[in-house]
């Protein structure tokens, strides 16, 4: 078993003009905060992607007391899918969303998978 790994956090100011904005649906040329996130080690469990680990959800829940704490409302939802189609239907909403990338696209192929049966 390999361990370690690269956990980075980055966040900076962006500004969008009219040209870099319509690579994004919905984005207008202003000013936002860009948040990235990525983690280069191989996370702390053996087990497949469905079965967890229970760390994601204690983090989340410490994030979401966090920020409520600070008079934020916030929104979790544990399924991506679910998540994005509430974040679609009323973007205005949202002022932050925070995903995991490789969840999200597990419940993609996974509902695409069932689709196609």
């Amino acid at each position: 078993m390999s361990y370690g790994g690269i956990l980075e956090i980055s966040l900076k100011n962006v500004e969008l003009d009219e040209e870099s904005a319509a690579q994004y649906s919905d984005l207008n040329p202003d000013r936002y905060v860009s948040l990235k996130i990525s983690d280069t080690g191989q996370g702390i469990s053996t087990k497949e992607m469905e079965k967890g680990t229970g760390m994601g959800l204690s983090v989340v829940f410490a994030g979401q007391k966090s920020l409520e704490r600070l008079g934020y409302q916030v929104e979790v939802n544990l399924n991506a899918v679910e998540a994005l189609e509430l974040f679609c239907a009323n973007p205005d909403q949202f002022d932050l969303v925070i995903t995991d990338m490789i969840i999200f696209l597990w419940h993609l192929i996974h509902y695409s998978n069932l689709m196609n049966s």
